[in-house]
């Protein structure tokens, strides 16, 4: 990343803050920790990603943080909100090779409604493995579908 130190460095510090932020308020209140999303745009071509990959993903993997990242390719997919679509299943994925996946997937079960979980199902198969177990086809439908 010729060039980026600068960015890399400000990437850096921004997730040790967070991390402090967040260490200090779990130990407050473990029900108001904040999250945190970070949207990184700019023009095609400007290494957004390699950016991202070394000085958020890899340092957050150090950190122990559970890092999802999601990318908007306007040639590959140009759905709606595809980059959040592929954060989300990137998270699922991480979720799911945890220890306490088992516990995470039943409190989002428990939360959502039936209707809930197979419009986001429908909508983020990548997020399917959350809400149902493997042997469940989750088809596409329309949410009036699901109503009935």
């Amino acid at each position: 990343l010729y060039g980026r130190e600068n960015d890399l460095k400000l990437l850096k510090s921004k997730l040790r803050q967070m991390l402090k932020a967040r260490s200090h308020t779990l130990a407050m209140d473990a029900d108001n920790v904040k999250r945190d999303l970070w949207l990184i745009t700019g023009m095609s071509g400007q290494g957004k990603s390699a950016l991202v990959m070394k000085g958020l993903r890899d340092p957050a993997r150090r950190m122990g943080i559970a890092f999802a990242w999601g990318k908007f390719d306007r040639n590959k997919n140009a759905a709606p909100f595809s980059a959040f679509a592929d954060a989300l299943s990137s998270l699922t994925k991480f979720i799911m090779t945890q220890r306490n996946a088992q516990r995470i997937q039943e409190e989002i079960r428990n939360k959502l409604g039936m209707h809930e979980k197979y419009a986001i199902a429908n909508t983020m198969p990548g997020c399917k493995d959350l809400f149902f177990s493997s042997d469940v086809s989750v088809r596409r439908c329309s949410l009036s579908n699901i109503a009935n």
